[in-house]
């Protein structure tokens, strides 16, 4: 019986021969799978599958076509992204096999040099033109829903506090022009070459909305992993290369330190190391309250 993957190796080159495939971890809401194939004429070539998980399907049944039209804009605006390759909606997305590395341990905290580089990075998509891209099939993620801020069997005492300070401030107005989001713009998305940021990975959760929303998804990722430092340095280079109205970062803080507070006990982390980041993440709350009741 042909796989999914020789089948896909034939619609790319037909006289192309597998060579070897293996998984690549990290990601949780897709499966990928590098393989390398050489052609007739001896030359090899990697390149990465990525099949969409139940969740991202079942949100959106169409999430291979989309994500890989999204690559296509990307990559011609010049945002650095695996090339995309060819697409199947029914099995997923080829796209290219891209060298770097992931720096996502705590014994590696993110340089000047890096900062700056995300900092860029993530204010190219947020300029990205999207007049000249259709981009219309993107599905925002409701942050302020009613079912999101109710307190839920099993919340921690940080988990209700959160949810009894947003539920005084929302809705949140959006006070910025609806941009591009990468949706999870974090460490673990993007592969490093010395202190260049080579590519952008894990589209699925792109979404339009207010740019604000990322930065503050960014802000607490740095700041949990790394500390307050690292998030306010991050931070200072993103304003410097974008005009953007931080009225409401306070409250997008604290919505989206609402996510991580549920979801982190269900990540497997060592016992230390959780309680390690709860406890910034408490900080990093008691700093967006502080700064809501300025």
């Amino acid at each position: 019986m042909t796989s999914p993957l020789t089948q896909l190796i034939e619609a790319i080159d037909p006289r192309a021969t597998l060579i070897h495939h293996w998984p690549l971890t990290g990601g949780v809401s897709a499966q990928t799978t590098a393989f390398e194939i050489e052609t007739p004429d001896g030359e090899r070539e990697r390149f990465v599958l990525r099949q969409h998980g139940d969740r991202d399907r079942a949100r959106d049944p169409d999430i291979a076509r989309h994500e890989f039209q999204l690559l296509t804009t990307l990559h011609a605006a010049g945002i650095p992204v695996p090339a995309p390759i060819f697409v199947d909606p029914a099995v997923g997305i080829v796209v290219e096999f891209v060298e770097g590395d992931i720096r996502i341990t705590s014994e590696s905290p993110p340089t000047d040099r890096e900062l700056i580089e995300m900092a860029h990075w993530l204010t190219q998509i947020h300029q990205l033109d999207l007049e000249s891209a259709d981009l219309s099939f993107l599905i925002s993620v409701d942050y302020q829903s009613a079912d999101r801020l109710e307190h839920r069997p099993g919340d921690s005492a940080l988990v209700r506090e959160i949810c009894k300070v947003l539920q005084r401030v929302t809705p949140i107005p959006t006070v910025n022009q609806p941009t591009l989001l990468h949706g999870d713009y974090w460490r673990g998305n993007l592969l490093w070459e010395g202190s260049r940021i080579v590519s952008i990975i894990d589209w699925e959760d792109a979404m339009i909305a207010d740019p604000v929303i990322e930065l503050a998804r960014a802000r607490l990722e740095l700041y949990w992993i790394w500390g307050a430092m690292f998030c306010e340095e991050f931070t200072r280079q993103y304003v410097a290369r974008n005009t953007i109205d931080l009225a409401t970062l306070p409250q997008w803080d604290l919505a989206m330190a609402l996510t991580f507070a549920r979801a982190v006990r269900g990540w497997g982390l060592p016992e230390e190391r959780e309680l390690e980041m709860l406890g910034k993440l408490e900080q990093f709350v008691d700093q967006a309250i502080e700064q809501l009741s300025d």
